[in-house]
């Protein structure tokens, strides 16, 4: 075999090297893509070791989704110049798409921690006295009163503004509902939409205060949370409690999560004080 070829590879032994099949590199030779460095008169094809990198940053294209013949529109007319703005312009679709993975990945996990929770919990559980950390909650309109057209724009409105800040609230969505409204016996009534978030600087963020929060579980439909409310206000009247503005909901399991509307697990709280932290 001639000396000079000793530095160059084979096409089987470069596909190889890319991880691709040998029909791929002949698929782009026959599109103009990219070509052997060598091809001998026997029609053996060689391809050089300075190929790798090239070749590497095409499949890097490829994966970002650049199609083949824009790659090959960008190899044909390439400057250094050029080059350096299709790097620009990839690297900055890659922070968008890392910023769309960490948002998935939080959806994730928050679904993850929801339902854990929710599975260590047992049916018909007493009232818990738990300790909450403060959170952040960014709030929809006060939808007590909607009618239903006006509950749909609301929601509408609601979604568009969590997208417009990058909100997730798929898996972090609950309900504010006032204490005063299932004090007076008011049921399925609800206050306002909130989801949990980390950034206080966006508008319609209210505080959920660190704490005690009287907390109970509701397992099955969400037709039966009156049975739990009525056990957190029986325990409040009981032991004579100041307490706080709103009961908040977290829907911990729900649709996505079962086919039975029975396995649903709802969490029910609201703050407390001069409770000590202990089962109830």
């Amino acid at each position: 075999m001639d000396k000079k070829l000793e530095i160059y590879f084979t096409t089987g032994e470069f596909a190889k090297l890319c991880g691709v099949k040998k029909q791929t590199l002949f698929h782009y030779d026959e599109i103009g893509l990219f070509s052997p460095a060598i091809i001998k008169e026997n029609g053996y094809r060689y391809y050089s070791y300075r190929q790798l990198y090239i070749f590497t940053m095409i499949l890097t294209l490829k994966d970002l989704h650049m199609p083949l013949k824009d790659i090959k529109t960008y190899l044909d007319t390439r400057t250094p110049e050029t080059y350096m703005q299709l790097l620009k312009e990839k690297l900055s679709e890659v922070d968008m798409a890392i910023a769309d993975l960490i948002a998935i990945k939080n959806r994730l996990t928050t679904a993850a921690h929801h339902t854990a929770l929710a599975l260590n919990t047992e049916h018909a559980k007493p009232i818990l006295i738990e300790q909450e950390e403060e959170e952040y909650l960014i709030v929809s309109s006060d939808l007590s009163s909607a009618t239903h057209k006006e509950f749909s724009t609301y929601m509408l409105e609601y979604i568009q503004f969590c997208n417009k800040y990058a909100l997730t609230t798929h898996d972090s969505l609950g309900t504010l509902i006032k204490f005063e409204d299932i004090a007076n016996g008011r049921q399925d009534c609800f206050t306002s939409l909130y989801a949990k978030m980390h950034d206080t600087t966006v508008p319609s963020v209210i505080v959920k205060p660190k704490g005690l929060y009287a907390t109970v579980y509701h397992h099955g439909t969400f037709k039966g949370t009156y049975e739990s409310y009525n056990k957190i206000l029986e325990f409040i009247q009981r032991n004579h409690l100041e307490v706080g503005e709103f009961f908040y909901e977290d829907y911990l399991i729900h649709d996505i999560a079962t086919c039975n509307p029975d396995d649903f697990v709802t969490r029910i709280m609201i703050q407390v004080k001069g409770m000590p932290i202990h089962e109830k």
